[in-house]
Protein backbone atom coordinates (compact mmCIF):
# COMPACT_ATOMS: atom_id res chain seq x y z
CA UNK A 1 0.00 0.00 0.00
CA UNK A 2 1.29 3.43 -0.88
CA UNK A 3 0.92 5.59 2.19
CA UNK A 4 1.27 9.20 3.24
CA UNK A 5 2.05 10.41 6.76
CA UNK A 6 2.08 14.01 7.98
CA UNK A 7 3.49 14.91 11.39
CA UNK A 8 2.58 18.39 12.63
CA UNK A 9 4.96 19.62 15.35
CA UNK A 10 3.75 23.22 15.61
CA UNK A 11 2.34 25.99 13.42
CA UNK A 12 5.66 26.43 11.59
CA UNK A 13 7.00 22.87 11.42
CA UNK A 14 5.54 19.76 9.87
CA UNK A 15 6.93 16.84 7.92
CA UNK A 16 5.40 14.71 5.18
CA UNK A 17 6.43 11.21 4.21
CA UNK A 18 5.28 9.09 1.29
CA UNK A 19 6.17 5.43 1.75
CA UNK A 20 5.34 1.98 0.50
CA UNK A 21 3.87 0.15 3.49
CA UNK A 22 2.41 -3.32 2.91
CA UNK A 23 -0.41 -3.98 5.38
CA UNK A 24 -1.67 -7.28 6.75
CA UNK A 25 -2.50 -8.67 10.17
CA UNK A 26 1.04 -9.74 11.03
CA UNK A 27 2.56 -6.42 9.98
CA UNK A 28 -0.12 -4.51 11.90
CA UNK A 29 0.68 -6.48 15.08
CA UNK A 30 4.42 -5.96 14.56
CA UNK A 31 3.89 -2.21 14.01
CA UNK A 32 1.82 -1.90 17.18
CA UNK A 33 4.58 -3.74 19.06
CA UNK A 34 7.17 -1.36 17.54
CA UNK A 35 5.26 1.63 18.95
CA UNK A 36 4.97 -0.08 22.33
CA UNK A 37 8.70 -0.81 22.48
CA UNK A 38 9.63 2.71 21.38
CA UNK A 39 7.12 4.22 23.81
CA UNK A 40 8.97 2.44 26.61
CA UNK A 41 12.54 3.00 25.37
CA UNK A 42 11.96 6.72 24.71
CA UNK A 43 10.45 7.22 28.17
CA UNK A 44 7.09 8.49 26.95
CA UNK A 45 4.46 9.47 29.53
CA UNK A 46 0.70 8.72 29.46
CA UNK A 47 -1.43 11.52 28.01
CA UNK A 48 -4.55 10.59 29.98
CA UNK A 49 -5.22 11.24 33.64
CA UNK A 50 -6.32 7.61 34.00
CA UNK A 51 -2.86 6.45 32.92
CA UNK A 52 -4.39 4.27 30.21
CA UNK A 53 -2.26 4.25 27.05
CA UNK A 54 -3.95 3.61 23.71
CA UNK A 55 -2.26 2.98 20.36
CA UNK A 56 -2.97 6.55 19.26
CA UNK A 57 -1.30 7.82 22.44
CA UNK A 58 1.76 5.71 21.65
CA UNK A 59 1.99 7.11 18.13
CA UNK A 60 1.69 10.68 19.45
CA UNK A 61 4.23 10.05 22.20
CA UNK A 62 6.78 8.41 19.93
CA UNK A 63 6.44 11.20 17.34
CA UNK A 64 6.96 13.82 20.04
CA UNK A 65 9.91 11.98 21.60
CA UNK A 66 11.63 11.43 18.24
CA UNK A 67 11.09 15.10 17.47
CA UNK A 68 11.32 17.29 14.42
CA UNK A 69 15.12 17.27 14.29
CA UNK A 70 15.47 13.47 14.26
CA UNK A 71 12.62 12.86 11.84
CA UNK A 72 13.75 15.60 9.46
CA UNK A 73 17.42 14.64 9.43
CA UNK A 74 17.28 10.84 9.61
CA UNK A 75 15.50 9.46 6.56
CA UNK A 76 15.75 5.88 7.84
CA UNK A 77 14.04 6.76 11.13
CA UNK A 78 11.38 8.88 9.40
CA UNK A 79 10.59 6.06 6.97
CA UNK A 80 10.42 3.52 9.79
CA UNK A 81 8.05 5.74 11.79
CA UNK A 82 5.81 6.41 8.77
CA UNK A 83 5.64 2.77 7.69
CA UNK A 84 4.79 1.61 11.20
CA UNK A 85 2.11 4.30 11.61
CA UNK A 86 0.39 3.19 8.39
CA UNK A 87 0.69 -0.49 9.28
CA UNK A 88 -0.42 -0.10 12.92
CA UNK A 89 -3.53 1.86 11.95
CA UNK A 90 -4.05 -0.06 8.69
CA UNK A 91 -4.82 3.23 6.91
CA UNK A 92 -3.08 4.75 3.86
CA UNK A 93 -3.17 8.37 5.11
CA UNK A 94 -2.24 9.35 8.65
CA UNK A 95 -1.88 12.84 10.13
CA UNK A 96 -0.21 13.08 13.53
CA UNK A 97 -1.19 16.44 15.04
CA UNK A 98 1.01 16.93 18.11
CA UNK A 99 -0.35 20.37 19.17
CA UNK A 100 -3.91 19.08 18.88
CA UNK A 101 -3.07 15.71 20.46
CA UNK A 102 -4.94 14.03 17.61
CA UNK A 103 -4.44 11.52 14.86
CA UNK A 104 -6.54 11.76 11.73
CA UNK A 105 -6.79 8.91 9.24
Amino acid sequence: MQGHVIVIFDAQRSLEFSVDAPVDGDRARAARAWFGQNWDSLGCEPLRVSGKVLLLDKILGVAKALGYTNLSSRADLAREFAVHAIQALEKPRVTVDLPGLAIVY
